[in-house]
C-alpha cells in the first residue's frame, strides 16, 4: 500500500539498479524529449563527478531528480543545479524544493555562486528558486551568491 511519503536521498553508487536507471530516464525524458538515454555503467560513472539527488516514493521508484555539477573559471568555483525535474502527479514544490535543499547541502567551501536553469514553462521550479534566495538572470537562468 502506498503511503504518500516521498524520500529525498543522494544517490549511492549502491542504490543504482536498472529500475532507477528507467525512472530517471523516464524523468530525464519529461523535462527534455530529446534526452540521450543513460545506462547504469554511465549513472555510475556520473556518480563520481557530481552529486545526484533522487526523491523516491514507497515503492522505491524514483519521481524526482536533481544534479549538481562543479564548474568555474581560472580564479573561482561554482555549482549549477541541472536536471531539477518531479514527475507528474507529485507535489512538485514540496518535491522539488526537498531535492534542491539536499543539493545545497552538498556544497563544499570555496564555492562564489550557485547556478540554476527553469524551463519557461516550469513556474513552481522558478518559485522553488525564488523562494530560497535566488535571483533572477536572464534567460530562465537562477544564481545563488555564496560570498
Amino acid at each position: 500500500m502506498f503511503t504518500g511519503k516521498i524520500e529525498v536521498q543522494r544517490l549511492k553508487g549502491k542504490d543504482v539498479n536498472r529500475q532507477v536507471v528507467d525512472d530517471v530516464n523516464s524523468l530525464l525524458q519529461k523535462q527534455w524529449s530529446g534526452a540521450r538515454t543513460i545506462t547504469v555503467e554511465m549513472l555510475h560513472k556520473c556518480l563520481g563527478k557530481m552529486a545526484v539527488v533522487v526523491a523516491c516514493n514507497d515503492a522505491e521508484r524514483v519521481v524526482g531528480l536533481g544534479v549538481l555539477t562543479l564548474s568555474g573559471g581560472l580564479n573561482f568555483d561554482c555549482l549549477e543545479i541541472r536536471h531539477l525535474v518531479v514527475a507528474e502527479g507529485q507535489d512538485i514544490l514540496s518535491v522539488g524544493m526537498r531535492i534542491v535543499q539536499a543539493l545545497l547541502e552538498v556544497y563544499i567551501h570555496n564555492i562564489v555562486y550557485i547556478d540554476a536553469g527553469s524551463w519557461l514553462q516550469d513556474g513552481e521550479m522558478a518559485e522553488i528558486f525564488k523562494t530560497l534566495g535566488f535571483k533572477q538572470k536572464p534567460n530562465s537562468r537562477w544564481r545563488l551568491r555564496l560570498k
